[in-house]
């Protein structure tokens, strides 16, 4: 297992929350593979709105959530 994630804000808005993903990857855990715990750090931000990250590749993914409990990644 490696060190937490580390990202930075892109949005905040009503509807989107956006991170994204600057990690060194070479020991750092990237958003994907820590989401429930990026999640619990965020969950008062995030509330009820969508929930995207650009990840370690720069592609733009959504995260399914309720109340801070992660369901799932949006295909």
């Amino acid at each position: 297992m490696g060190a937490p994630s580390s990202w930075r804000i892109v949005t905040n808005n009503e509807e989107r929350f956006v991170l994204e993903d600057v990690g060194d990857y070479s020991y750092q855990l990237t958003i994907t593979n820590n989401v429930e715990d990026v999640l619990s750090q965020l969950r008062h931000m995030i509330k009820d709105k969508r929930f995207f990250y650009y990840d370690s590749d720069g592609e733009l993914t959504e995260v399914l959530h309720k109340d801070g409990k992660f369901l799932g990644f949006k295909e």
